[in-house]
């Protein structure tokens, strides 16, 4: 049970958790949406999750509480979908954590666009996939922050050089480009633009999806052979 204090009675009271999280929550069994701005979840069923906008603090929490409840629901996979300009770098480094810590494998694929921290996202993905129209793109990570002293704006270059090394490690690991290309593409970039066919060679993307019947085998929760 989740408590606090009244500050008029002096006793505690039972919150949900909603209070806890800062913002709306809702049970992920029998729910269509979760946010309706940003965040789209199609249902327990199809075990699909579907972010459509710019990645902010608040829907990162939503995804995470999605993800979770689904891993402890099954091990059967999760599917993120991702329609996203980025946003919060923090944001999705936590939602990469978290997908790497569940035992339900996830399945991202991205479509439309998928660009700065969606780039993080789509690689935590166990099988990496895009349609093939969708747009990436690639840029060092911009970090949110609050400077109310000198120390932490002294310290704001170590912050920084800690999401810009994080983000690249994770971008390297099944690149398959040479080092030479990374340099050249991405290596202090302030905005490297790619499409689908690049990020296959790349190895950003496992593969590219052209067949709608993929499509729907991944909205019903069956495998289909771009997993294998």
């Amino acid at each position: 049970m989740n408590v606090k204090m009244n500050e008029d009675t002096d006793k505690l009271e039972e919150i949900d958790l909603s209070e806890l999280l800062g913002g709306e929550v809702i049970s992920t069994m029998g729910a269509d949406n979760w946010d309706q701005d940003s965040f789209t979840f199609f249902g327990p069923e199809t075990r699909s999750l579907f972010l459509r906008d710019e990645l902010t603090t608040e829907n990162s929490t939503n995804l995470i509480s999605q993800l979770l409840e689904l891993d402890r629901s099954s091990n059967d996979p999760i599917y993120l979908w991702l329609f996203t300009p980025g946003g919060s770098a923090s944001g999705a480094m936590a939602i990469y954590d978290t997908i790497n810590m569940i035992s339900a494998p996830v399945t991202t694929i991205a479509v439309g666009q998928c660009m700065s921290a969606g780039l993080l996202l789509l690689q935590a993905g166990k099988t990496r996939l895009a349609f093939p129209s969708c747009m990436f793109m690639y840029h060092m990570p911009i970090v949110e922050g609050s400077f109310f002293s000198r120390e932490v704006v002294e310290q704001f270059p170590q912050t920084y050089k800690f999401y810009q090394d994080r983000f690249d490690k994770i971008m390297r690991e099944r690149f398959t480009g040479t080092t030479r290309t990374w340099n050249k593409k991405f290596r202090n970039s302030t905005g490297y633009n790619f499409g689908s066919e690049e990020a296959e060679e790349l190895g950003i993307i496992d593969d590219i999806v052209t067949n709608i019947n993929d499509v729907y085998a991944l909205l019903e929760g069956t495998p289909s052979e771009l997993e294998d």
